[in-house]
C-alpha cells in the first residue's frame, strides 16, 4: 500500500487563536504534514444502506492510519483543498485510511 502512495498531503484543523486586538479568530492550522497518500479522483457516489447515509465524493484518499482525524478537518494536496466527507478506518484494524473527500471552494 505505501508503495502506491505517490502524493503527500497536509491536514489542517480549524483552531481558535488569539488575535492582536485581544479577541479570538479561527484559523486553519496544520497538525499533520507530509502524509503519504494516493488520490483516486473519479467522482463517486456511495450509499450506506444500514444507516441510510449517502456520500458524494470528488475523490478518495488512501494512506496509512494515524489517530485523531475527524470529518471536521481538511486536507491539502498539491495546492488543492478538500473537505473530508467520511473517514473510513479500513476493516477497523488501524492500518489504513480510506477518506472520501470533496473539493473545497476556498
Amino acid at each position: 500500500m505505501i508503495g502506491l502512495c505517490n502524493l503527500r498531503a497536509d491536514f489542517e484543523r480549524l483552531t481558535r487563536v488569539e488575535d492582536r486586538m485581544g479577541g479570538y479568530e479561527e484559523k486553519w492550522v496544520a497538525f499533520k504534514t507530509g502524509w503519504p497518500c494516493r488520490l483516486q479522483s473519479a467522482r463517486s457516489r456511495t450509499h450506506f444502506y444500514l444507516d441510510k447515509t449517502e456520500i458524494d465524493a470528488d475523490g478518495v484518499l488512501y494512506g496509512p492510519y494515524f489517530t485523531g482525524l475527524t470529518e471536521k478537518d481538511r486536507v491539502k494536496i498539491n495546492g488543492r483543498t478538500f473537505t473530508i466527507a467520511l473517514v473510513d478506518n479500513w476493516n477497523e484494524v488501524n492500518r489504513y485510511f480510506k477518506l472520501y473527500v470533496q473539493e473545497a471552494k476556498v
